[in-house]
Formats: structure tokens, sequence, C-alpha cells
């Protein structure tokens, strides 16, 4: 577990986020601007094992964040993209690279503002099934006792907060966006909770 824990961060995107507009040139709209399905597959293609929905969970991360941090007037560190670089081995001003940056520092300033606190049996059994499922054992007791994850999982419920009060949809062909943990050297996909409408 402490090898997960080391180096948390999240891309927080849910599905549900499919609306009315569809050009097919475009992956995805956050607000007015629009993310083109080029735009997408050229980082993909420039990134290898990184997926479509993960490059547009990229861009919804960002843009929920910026609105987040803007919100909450929250200290947003600049994008550090060494850390990424080394862990995808590509160079630091790739896009992929930056906006996994970009997401790493606005998750992490909306987590700098939560109190530590142990998880929930609902958050510690999500990460339990991630993990499981990353290969790696541990148990709901075990998740809990990780009360340095807490403040990732609150902050999970603000980015959860604020996708679903944008203005985000998504073209069908990059469902379902997904939220990403990458802990050292496993990543995991950890279920994002429900939002109410």
């Amino acid at each position: 577990m402490r090898r997960v824990v080391a180096a948390v961060v999240a891309v927080l995107a849910a599905a549900g986020l499919a609306g009315c507009r569809a050009e097919p040139s475009v992956a995805v709209y956050l607000g007015d601007r629009k993310v083109t399905v080029d735009q997408v597959d050229r980082i993909v293609r420039s990134a290898p094992g990184s997926s479509p929905s993960q490059v547009v969970s990229l861009f919804i991360c960002g843009d929920a964040g910026r609105r987040l941090a803007a919100q909450r007037k929250l200290e947003v560190a600049p994008p550090d993209p060494a850390m990424f670089a080394v862990y995808f081995r590509l160079p630091e001003n790739s896009e992929y690279v930056r906006l996994w940056a970009q997401c790493f520092s606005l998750v992490s300033a909306a987590a700098n503002v939560e109190m530590a606190r142990p998880l929930t049996n609902e958050e510690a059994q999500r990460l339990v099934d991630a993990l499981t499922a990353a290969d790696v054992d541990v148990t709901v007791a075990e998740a809990r006792r990780h009360i340095e994850i807490g403040p990732v999982f609150e902050a999970q419920k603000h980015f959860a907060e604020a996708i679903h009060g944008g203005d985000v949809v998504v073209n069908p062909r990059y469902e379902p966006v997904f939220p990403v943990f990458i802990g050292q050297g496993v990543e995991v996909d950890l279920a994002f909770p429900e939002v109410a409408a």
C-alpha cells in the first residue's frame, strides 16, 4: 500500500457527461472551449501507453481544476512536469506530461486545504477495488489507516461538483472518461463518486 500512496495524483473525470452538442471533430467541449479529435489523437500518438479517454480526462481535470481554484481561491503551485516525464519516459515539454503536471498541481491545491482524515468505508472500498484490479493486495482496514489519502478523496468530491457544474460535454467516442491515480509504478482506475444532479 505504501508504494501506491507515496505519489498520488488524481485525474478526476466522470462518465455521464454526454450532451447535445455533437460535432464529430470535437472530443470534448469545456464550456466555450473545444478540444478536437485531432488534438487528442496527436497527444496519444506522442505518448505510448496513453489512451484517448485518458487524454480527454486530463483536459477535463485541468478545466475543472482551474474553475475550482478560482472559485475556492486556492493557491496553485506552478506545474512541475519532471516527475511525470520520468514516470512516462517522455520529455518534460510533452503535451501529455504537461497535462498530467497541470492536473497534479490543481488536485494538490484542492487536497492541501483539506484536513487529513481516515477514509470512509465507501472510499476505502473504492480504493481496495481499484488496487485489486491493479494487482495490489490491500484490505479495507489497511486502506482506512492511510489518513494522508483522505484529503485527495475530499478534493475528488470538489472536482466532481466542479465537473458536473460546468458545461462539459464529451464525444461518446471518448466515454467513459475516468479518474486515474498514479502511485509509484502503479496506475489505478479509481471509481468516481456519484454526484447529485
